[in-house]
């Protein structure tokens, strides 16, 4: 299913997602409203699924920092096709000194933010999504902010899984998976 978009918002997609100018210039050159497959788009700007046995990782992305910001938020999407549960237990990156697996949730009227003791269980045949506002990865202490464009190398170590590293693109605007 394509979505046709006006000039103007297709424009500020452009800018907001610079991968995507490619294709919405091939949609303009053959008619006046760009079409943009979302589907297309998603694997033009996310990176390549992650393989591990029976575990599939995709999705997987940083939200760009602010200057000033203290810490940034990492996203995925962890997919278990087996038949015995896995569990995300710590992950780790040479570009912040201390990361936790984290989630979001609401006590009362407040949203309150924690680390997750013991880990993601990913059950069997289940996904478990990281995403803003949810669960995800929470980078600490890291020297340089991280900027849209940048790619942040992330180790994340599973129970059954083992270690499994990933290149975690930075991406400055919000993605839904």
């Amino acid at each position: 299913m394509a979505l046709r978009f006006s000039a103007t918002v297709s424009f500020v997609l452009s800018l907001a997602f610079p991968a995507l100018a490619c294709e919405m210039h091939d949609a303009k050159a053959s008619m006046s409203t760009p079409v943009i497959d979302p589907i297309k788009t998603a694997s033009m700007v996310m990176a390549e699924p992650v393989v591990v046995g029976e575990l599939t990782i995709e999705g997987y992305w940083i939200k760009a920092m602010l200057p000033g910001q203290p810490v940034a938020g990492g996203y995925l999407k962890l997919i278990n096709k087996g038949a015995t549960d896995d569990k995300l237990i710590l992950a780790t990156s040479p570009k912040s000194a201390r990361m936790e697996l984290h989630e979001m949730a609401m006590k009362g009227d407040v949203m309150e933010m924690r680390e997750i003791a013991g880990g993601i269980v990913i059950a069997a045949g289940a996904t478990v999504e990281l995403a803003p506002g949810s669960l995800h990865l929470m980078f600490f202490e890291i020297g340089q902010i991280f900027k849209d464009g940048d790619i942040v190398p992330v180790t994340l170590m599973f129970e059954r899984a083992g270690k499994v590293e990933v290149s975690v693109p930075v991406i400055a605007k919000a993605m839904s998976h």
